[in-house]
């Protein structure tokens, strides 16, 4: 049996994070977990696969609700697990009113664009012409100090 929850902050069960990132990021990011109830033991219920994600807004299309982290244990993948997750963000976008839901696949990973692409996702890499860039933080300082 699977089942998911939503969590909100505060939260200190994520294993993933240690509990200062925990406090950087609260009230930030929404944290829904995918669980199976654990049939080989008598502990209860499993983690088995989890999404990270934030609303945010973008003056050309509106609210959006922007996949950080999405997760599925290897040995459950295709399982049907990962379409349950997707489904469960997709009802939360449409309930908060976003115009869609953005993320990021490295380029490597076949198998997951497979998967997005199977479910409606555009590739804005290759029909709008986007690219993604970053500013580290040694930059960040540089650029914030100058006169």
């Amino acid at each position: 049996m699977v089942s998911g929850v939503l969590i909100l902050f505060p939260i200190n069960c994520i294993w993933i994070w240690q509990n200062d990132v925990i406090r950087q990021l609260h009230d930030v990011f929404y944290f829904y977990l995918q669980s199976m109830l654990n049939s080989s033991s008598f502990t209860g219920y499993t983690i088995v696969g989890f999404a990270m994600y934030y609303f945010t807004y973008d003056p050309w299309i509106g609210k959006l609700l922007y996949l950080e982290d999405f997760f599925v244990m290897d040995e459950l993948r295709g399982s049907g697990i990962g379409s349950e997750i997707f489904k469960h963000l997709s009802q939360i976008a449409v309930k908060c009113r976003c115009s869609s839901m953005h993320f990021l696949v490295a380029e490597w990973n076949e198998p997951s664009i497979k998967f997005y692409k199977r479910r409606g996702a555009s590739d804005l890499s290759t029909e709008e012409g986007w690219r993604l860039f970053k500013i580290d933080k040694e930059y960040l300082c540089k650029m914030a100090t100058e006169e």
